[in-house]
């Protein structure tokens, strides 16, 4: 499904000030008022929309979810995900427009021409063995993410999608295991932390009920196939 994007960043006006986020949704996990934390990124997503556009709004519920998880220590301290942990970079990730506008916009102002180039290559051999193939059709391949890089580092981090940031281990040899038995057919459970999961599905939600709110397109789309669309329609000339 395209997204059908030709989004660009607009700079209008101030972004509406983030409060200290904890306080206002409990002071812990099982107190955690998941409907006024929707509400809020919502709102937060329909201001920087107007004011800022796409790119920025994703940016901004990005950081907002990310200070929220911060502010719960015992939470993070829980994830053994880790830079050059990329075990779960196999997935298709879904992604809505204001996210492929903020990758787009990383990869031409933070990234060297000349890594751009192999970024963009990975990408375009990703979708073209992809492009047709079902979830577990895709997980078979055992195909690594266009974005992550010889080490296995992720090369978007700091813009990575919010369903990217869900996914989360509290044990990286689950996953280590989980991916050679799944050679064999067998399937290994993973433990992930559930809070976490749910602030960041949550967070995609509200960006997506923004673009809604908005008269905007909120579908979403495969992470490398928009994102090589985005590319390629601002190659074209006018």
């Amino acid at each position: 499904m395209s997204l059908g994007l030709r989004m660009t960043t607009r700079q209008n006006g101030p972004l509406p000030e983030l409060q200290p986020p904890a306080p206002a949704y409990g002071p812990h996990r099982h107190q955690f008022d998941f409907s006024t934390y929707f509400q809020d990124l919502t709102t937060l997503a329909r201001h920087c929309l107007a004011a800022a556009g796409p790119a920025a709004a994703a940016r901004a519920i990005q950081d907002r979810a990310e200070a929220v998880l911060a502010a719960y220590p015992e939470e993070v301290s829980l994830i053994a995900c880790a830079a050059g942990c990329s075990h779960c970079c196999i997935m298709n990730v879904a992604v809505l427009a204001p996210e492929v506008a903020a990758i787009a916009d990383y990869l031409k102002t933070a990234v060297a021409s000349a890594r751009l180039a192999t970024i963009r290559l990975r990408i375009e051999t990703l979708v073209a063995a992809s492009r047709n193939l079902t979830e577990e059709e895709r997980l078979a391949l055992h195909h690594a993410c266009a974005f992550v890089d010889e080490r296995g580092y992720c090369e978007i981090h700091p813009v990575r999608p919010l369903l990217c940031r869900r996914a989360n281990s509290v044990d990286a040899k689950d996953c280590m295991r989980a991916l050679e038995m799944q050679e064999g057919g067998m399937q290994v459970p993973i433990v992930a932390d559930l809070f976490h999961e749910r602030l960041f599905e949550q967070a995609f939600l509200a960006l997506a009920r923004a673009l809604d709110e908005a008269g905007t397109d909120s579908a979403s789309g495969r992470l490398s196939e928009e994102v090589l669309r985005y590319l390629q329609d601002a190659d074209e000339p006018g």
